[in-house]
């Protein structure tokens, strides 16, 4: 799945998604970790934040650096907080 998303993206955005993912997936799983307490919800929430970044790239892409990071936790916060609502339904 993850290629075939990459394979619509130029070369310069694969080594810039490549590269956030790389920075930030350990931080986005360990907050969505604490919110869900399961490992498999807390990656299933993590890739839910990277597409919904994909889905958003060229307005995420514009932030500024030190603003990408807390983005993309917010991000992956609320993918964990939907994953909580469909648990209680």
């Amino acid at each position: 799945m993850l290629f075939l998303v990459l394979c619509t993206f130029s070369e310069d955005e694969q080594v810039w998604i490549e590269q956030l993912f790389n920075e930030n997936h350990t931080l986005l799983y360990k907050v969505s970790y604490q919110l869900l307490q399961s490992e498999t919800d807390a990656e299933d929430a993590v890739a839910q934040a990277f597409l919904n970044i994909w889905n958003i790239l060229k307005k995420f892409s514009q932030l500024p650096r030190r603003d990408q990071i807390p983005y993309s936790v917010i991000i992956a916060k609320n993918a964990s907080y939907d994953i909580l609502v469909r648990r209680k339904r």
